[in-house]
């Protein structure tokens, strides 16, 4: 059936392939060894992984040999393994293209649809879903080998199915493994977005924003910078109580940060891919020599910025480049919460007397300004209470109008010429008294008609 395979080799392939799970590999070093042994379990010349992708279609995630299939040396047989693998998404259910010839791709079960083209490789394709969550994730492809017949499809179709357990438990657990980080993810956004929005000083702000910022993204270290424009002084680094404005590396994030608040969007740079664009020499030049001086290969500068102004930006140092996408929405999150709160406290800062109460709260704690504090409240109170004793006349000129507490309006019960006004505008008058005389000469006349019709 399979060539130079045995029933006990075959169940010493399938042992280890069960035991991949167990080994807490990567995603990509298990695939790797899934496949490897997969291809060997059933006799196969090659294989290969497909990712699935509703939006770009299916991509290679891995794949041994794959050449075998022809894939490369037309683009027919390109687009019949992709149509088949998208085949096998769509009916969650093995599919088998045989070898050559007129013969179409076919399922492996009898009610099966005839697919177009025709397989130009001398080898039978097989093609496996694997499914997470109930539904199909990625799609095993496995290039049989000439020997086999169309009578062993099925044996290699429950090969096939045996291994495939071991990477659907594998997916199983790796999704429980991604749950439980986006679990933790989101309980460190929870409590940054408490803690952010708990204050009204944009001082502690902006270093709750750097602090717990820092643990949410989970990166080694961040930065927030407020444009001078809107508070002049106002920075904050994680882990640092009082930022050295003089020193080199700060100055060159600054001058980042001067540049990002410039384009209106996110910088995302590493040492090690840094590119040199023509139309961005002045970045390039900022980044070179921030590299130069920071010991951190990565950097995400993202603005605070509102719809009418920009605040600041708030910067990222040294993270994991592979989770591009999860970092840019953390990132986002992370400055959504900081440019509210940051207006927030801006916005009770600019309120009378606000500031000064701050700077008091903070006084207490330095005896030196404390002292101070007590002596200018005293000469506060005093001439407060010499106020009080001194005459102090309050003229207000203005123009106005008096308007009586309540309206009447007024309304005919007939419709008229008025003749007489006995009332003048702005008089007064009493209930019952006349006040217009109304020209009855029409009804009259109809009441004239009227009694000469009943005479």
């Amino acid at each position: 059936m399979i060539e130079n395979q045995t029933t006990q080799q075959i169940a010493e392939i399938l042992n280890r392939i069960k035991q991949l799970p167990a080994a807490n590999l990567e995603p990509p070093q298990f695939f790797a060894n899934f496949l490897q042994l997969s291809v060997a379990a059933t006799g196969s010349r090659g294989g290969a992984i497909w990712l699935t992708q509703a939006d770009q279609g299916p991509q290679c995630y891995c794949h041994l040999e794959i050449e075998r299939c022809g894939i490369s040396e037309s683009d027919e047989q390109k687009r019949l393994i992709v149509e088949a693998v998208q085949r096998t998404i769509k009916e969650a259910k093995p599919l088998v293209v045989p070898p050559g010839g007129d013969s179409p791709a076919a399922s492996t079960t009898d009610t099966a649809e005839e697919a177009a083209g025709k397989n130009r490789c001398p080898y039978p394709l097989f093609f496996y879903p694997l499914r997470a969550a109930n539904q199909v994730a990625m799609v095993l492809q496995y290039i049989g080998s000439e020997l086999v017949s169309p009578a062993d499809y099925r044996t290699i179709v429950g090969l096939l199915s045996q291994a495939a357990e071991a990477a659907e438990t594998f997916l199983a657990h790796r999704r429980a493994a991604v749950l439980e980080d986006d679990r933790k993810a989101l309980a460190r956004l929870l409590r940054f977005s408490e803690a952010v929005h708990g204050s009204l000083d944009a001082e502690k702000v902006i270093y709750q924003l750097a602090n717990l910022g820092k643990e949410a993204v989970g990166c080694t270290r961040m930065v927030v910078w407020v444009d001078p424009l809107v508070k002049r002084g106002l920075r904050a680094i994680s882990g640092v109580d009082k930022p050295d404005r003089r020193a080199v590396l700060l100055q060159a994030l600054e001058k980042l940060s001067r540049h990002c608040l410039r384009l209106q969007k996110p910088i995302v740079a590493s040492r090690e891919q840094l590119v040199e664009l023509p139309e961005e020499e002045d970045l390039t030049g900022l980044l070179k020599e921030y590299f130069n001086l920071s010991q951190l290969n990565q950097i995400f500068l993202q603005p605070l910025a509102r719809e009418d102004r920009a605040l600041g930006v708030i910067i990222a140092e040294g993270f994991d480049e592979t989770g591009g996408a999860n970092l840019a929405g953390l990132m986002a999150t992370v400055a959504k919460h900081g440019t509210l709160a940051l207006t927030n406290a801006l916005e009770m800062a600019s309120v009378p007397w606000v500031r000064p109460l701050g700077r008091f709260q903070k006084a207490k704690k330095d005896p030196k300004k404390k002292r101070r504090w007590i002596v200018a409240a005293l000469i506060l109170v005093g001439a407060l209470v010499a106020c009080a004793f001194v005459p102090w006349t309050i003229q207000i000129d203005s123009d106005c109008r008096l308007t009586p507490r309540q309206r009447r309006v007024i309304n005919a019960p007939l419709e008229g010429v008025a003749i007489a006004r006995v009332v003048r505008p702005q008089g007064q008058v009493q209930a019952g008294e006349l006040l217009v005389v109304l020209d009855d000469t029409d009804l009259q006349a109809e009441l004239a008609g009227l009694q000469a019709e009943q005479a």
